[in-house]
């Protein structure tokens, strides 16, 4: 008798792990849909409720960005006044997925650009071959630059010169520190017609783990550089200096908030206890 009984259970063992390890639990999960393709970002702040800053994405059928439009809405005006600052239009080379040009349209001037990267496919330079009509040597619009990327680790650089008229003037450079695809410490030193002297800017970043629809591959790094852009998280925490000898700081907080997708949907920039007072906005194509 005891041994029918350690028979049976043996038998009702093995039908359970064969029932386990030939059941539903087995079948290869499906893969995760593809993240919706960021349409448009905005800004605004209350209680005006006029967007300061917007960004309109346009794409192909292989998920390239081919437009970028630069906006500001003034939605207390009447009517509604658009402000477009800046026009991008990204070229592609056959199946490439890195652009190999833009042309960029402000102030009724299209500056056309060509873009290199190293080996690494990482930009290596960013050429204003030309600009239409010409630019009068009296209007200095930083459109025009010439940007020239270095890499050292985990550090970049860009070294940005003057639009075509005045090649020899260093314009400015920017440096960011990335550390596990964020941009943790941005280094900006600008300098303007106007003054000899630089302006220096500093940010350090903390991040959370939402992902960061602004991220692009293939133009984040171009035409959008700094935590917004090119960091694959969005961040959480930014202080930011400027200034010589003894630099301000100004420290912000941000929250977000996921939509059914589980993508960034809306955040808002958070200011000790008062209420927020700026808030974000993303939409995405269906």
């Amino acid at each position: 008798m005891k041994n029918t009984c350690l028979l049976l259970f043996s038998l009702v063992l093995a039908a359970g792990l064969f029932s386990c390890s030939s059941g539903p639990d087995d079948v290869p999960e499906p893969p995760l849909p593809e993240p919706k393709l960021l349409k448009e970002f905005s800004t605004y702040n209350m209680p005006t409720r006029r967007n300061s800053l917007c960004y309109g994405f346009v794409y192909d059928n292989q998920r390239r960005v081919t437009r970028l439009t630069c906006f500001s809405i003034d939605s207390t005006a009447t009517p509604i006044l658009r402000d477009t600052t800046a026009d991008f239009h990204f070229s592609y080379d056959g199946a490439a997925t890195l652009p190999s040009g833009y042309v960029v349209k402000r102030d009724g001037y299209a500056f056309t650009h060509l873009l290199y990267y190293d080996a690494q496919n990482r930009p290596s330079l960013d050429s204003c071959k030309s600009v239409t009509p010409a630019v009068p040597s009296t209007i200095y619009n930083n459109l025009g630059n010439s940007t020239v990327f270095s890499y050292d680790g985990n550090k970049t650089t860009k070294i940005m010169r003057n639009f075509p008229g005045r090649p020899d003037r260093i314009w400015g450079f920017d440096t960011c520190i990335a550390v596990n695809g964020n941009i943790t410490e941005q280094t900006s030193v600008f300098y303007t017609p106007s003054s000899p002297s630089a302006t220096i800017t500093k940010v350090v970043s903390e991040y959370g783990n939402i992902a960061n629809p602004f991220q692009r591959a293939n133009i984040s790094n171009i035409v959008m550089g700094g935590a917004m852009f090119e960091s694959k998280n969005l961040y959480t925490k930014i202080a930011s200096s400027s200034g010589g000898s003894s630099p301000t700081t100004t420290m912000a907080t941000y929250e977000y908030f996921l939509n059914a997708n589980g993508q960034v949907s809306s955040g808002s920039l958070l200011s000790g206890s008062a209420p927020p007072s700026y808030f974000y906005r993303y939409t995405y194509y269906e």
